[in-house]
């Protein structure tokens, strides 16, 4: 499987595999513990590799069964539990993080005159994954609770709990980072912002499938929400829209229409403030927790903040 994983579409790779029930449940498992385990480059983008085309032979729902990376509760699982009706999220998890890096991997000291060849099979397959998880959790948001899942599929969302989800957005943001440091970077080579008569799709091989991420994450409802990010996907839209120009397939056409939130662009005149300090994204729950474990506070100021929060100052 990871010797043709590159090389073969999942039609191909079907007929080479046997017709074993037992299989996909194999794969999962002997890929999971290998992308938990330190690889070189190489082996690991062949895993990678095949875990999409895993997901394209069996559906993706073939990442949510049962998991070497599960983790137990602490204390060990309790007598007589059954496993989650949602199934495991950790190798989902883990591949929404893997494939992020990857994308920063690819496109490390790029755009330059030589593209290796590791990078032009494996870039796709990155953003290809990260397209579909971003779609695939944004819909499971918005479906409602009582038709996310079925007697054959189980929403993707529902197998992540908070510390999963919010890995997943900052590996999504760490991806989009390093697409648009890429396209900026392009963008000024080009000396033009949609490219000029510059040959997009011969010069810059790695610039079609970034388009196709950065258009995945433009029309996500939550990607107002990352002002920074967002005002430099909104300022390298003529570039994004050149490159993608001859494209006939959805993303591309939803990439020519959409339309950015004005609301969310920063203006020259009237800057728009930057994304909070981290502190301000932290949850009740978490800053109620660090103060409680701050070293020598003392009490009247822990009962102050404390004041401040219940009355919403």
């Amino acid at each position: 499987l990871l010797q043709s994983a590159s090389c073969c579409d999942g039609a191909a790779l079907k007929q080479q595999l046997p017709a074993d029930a037992a299989l996909p449940v194999n794969l999962r498992t002997a890929l999971g513990a290998m992308l938990a385990s330190k690889m070189a480059a190489r082996p690991r983008g062949a895993a990678l590799h095949a875990c999409a085309l895993c997901c394209e032979l069996y559906g993706c729902d073939w990442l949510l069964g049962a998991s070497p990376l599960r983790r137990e509760p602490e204390g060990g699982a309790q007598a007589g539990s059954a496993p989650s009706a949602g199934g495991s999220g950790e190798l989902l998890s883990l591949l929404v993080q893997l494939y992020s890096v990857e994308v920063a991997m690819c496109l490390y000291d790029q755009p330059a005159e030589q593209v290796s060849e590791e990078a032009l099979l494996l870039l796709p397959v990155c953003c290809g994954f990260l397209e579909e998880a971003l779609f695939r959790l944004h819909s499971d948001e918005d479906a409602g609770a009582p038709s996310r899942a079925s007697a054959h599929t189980t929403a993707w969302l529902d197998t992540l709990d908070d510390e999963q989800l919010m890995g997943a957005q900052r590996a999504f943001h760490a991806a989009v980072r390093a697409a648009l440091d890429f396209v900026e970077a392009v963008r000024a080579e080009c000396g033009s912002v949609s490219g000029g008569a510059v040959p997009l799709h011969d010069k810059y091989p790695l610039l079609l499938p970034i388009c196709r991420l950065l258009a995945a994450w433009l029309v996500q409802p939550s990607s107002a929400a990352a002002l920074q990010l967002y005002d430099r996907a909104v300022g390298v839209l003529p570039l994004l829209r050149a490159a993608s120009s001859a494209e006939k397939s959805a993303w591309a056409k939803q990439l020519c229409a959409f339309e950015p939130e004005v609301a969310a662009i920063s203006s020259p005149e009237k800057p728009t403030p930057t994304d909070p300090p981290a502190a301000a994204a932290e949850t009740m729950a978490e800053l109620f927790t660090r103060m409680m474990r701050a070293e020598g506070q003392p009490p009247e100021e822990l009962q102050k903040l404390m004041q401040q929060l219940s009355s919403g100052q």
